[in-house]
């Protein structure tokens, strides 16, 4: 799993071990090509699905589905 945020919110230290082996924490926005590029290496060609949950405004939903839906699954 991958989450991606602008803002730092957790300190992975204290999190339970499971989070720490099973999710990456991706520090940025979700629209930065740079941010997208390393989604896309991480995620390779295998079964996606991308939730998105950041900025709620359409310009900023449509830029995230732009940018990830040559990742997500049929």
């Amino acid at each position: 799993m991958i989450t991606i945020d602008v803002k730092k919110f957790v300190d992975e230290a204290k999190l339970p071990p499971i989070w720490r082996r099973k999710v990456d924490f991706v520090l940025g926005s979700s629209t930065d090509p740079k941010v997208v590029a390393g989604v896309a290496r991480r995620v390779g060609k295998g079964r996606t699905m991308v939730l998105l949950d950041s900025v709620h405004r359409a310009p900023h939903v449509l830029a995230e589905m732009r940018a990830y839906a040559q990742l997500v699954s049929v």
